[in-house]
């Protein structure tokens, strides 16, 4: 028996261990995986720490790692992430962890995928989020964003330009202003919350008026007879 057909055998013979029906019947002496398709013994951490895994166990983890939608991609980023010294160990870590009913710390590459080809994105979409990215084909790019989709966020913001609100927000801060110059800022404009007054500041900063520099001493311009900063005499009107 060549080493494709050893393969298929054995494949055939670690679904049979978990009882899934789909398997194909092979001859009786073809079914025995042989050892080097499982590695040698491994000492697996949780949720089986220090226990060595059996032949039989460790028929098992990789059976329960083959027939899920996790592949090989995605046993490499999981051996990175537990530490393990190859993509196998990470698969019988897997698989164990999946046979006693735990959740792996990420969704499966191919459910990434498929997130994506079910969304509204693009082709165009993945070309321009791999070249935000960096990521090194339109195929990857559609992976990572799958994973964004399936935690809930939007993979296209980061393209999208900011709002005149944000825009206002980032000048305010950059700017080296904080929320005390906020305070001080809103009883002076008299707004109602400090967030209003980093707005109607960040908008005078974008449109290239100017702050004092020492925001929390300054007099309200009742109290001086003179335009208040943002008025048309004083500087540009925050919108």
């Amino acid at each position: 028996m060549d080493g494709k057909q050893k393969r298929a055998a054995a494949s055939v013979a670690l679904l049979s261990v978990l009882g899934l029906t789909n398997a194909v019947p092979v001859a009786a002496s073809d079914a025995g995986p042989p050892d080097e398709e499982l590695g040698d013994p491994i000492v697996l951490p949780a949720p089986t720490i220090g226990a060595q895994m059996t032949r039989q166990e460790r028929i098992a983890a990789f059976a329960a790692y083959q027939s899920s939608d996790y592949a090989y991609g995605d046993a490499i980023v999981l051996a990175d992430y537990w530490g393990a010294s190859s993509p196998h160990q990470a698969k019988l870590k897997a698989g164990a962890l999946m046979l006693e009913g735990y959740d792996l710390p990420f969704e499966s590459r191919a459910s990434a995928f498929s997130a994506y080809i079910q969304s509204d994105l693009t082709w165009a979409d993945s070309l321009a989020l791999a070249e935000y990215w960096g990521t090194e084909s339109s195929y990857e790019s559609k992976i990572k964003a799958g994973f964004w989709l399936l935690a809930g966020y939007d993979p296209l913001e980061p393209l999208q330009p900011p709002s005149a609100e944000e825009l206002a927000l980032g000048a305010f801060f950059d700017t080296g202003y904080d929320y005390d110059d906020a305070v001080a800022l809103a009883e002076y404009w008299g707004l109602e919350v400090p967030y209003d007054a980093k707005i109607k500041a960040g908008s005078i900063i974008v449109e290239g008026g100017e702050l004092p520099e020492d925001i929390t001493d300054l007099e309200p311009p009742a109290t001086r007879g003179e335009p208040a900063l943002g008025d048309p005499v004083a500087g540009p009107v925050a919108s």
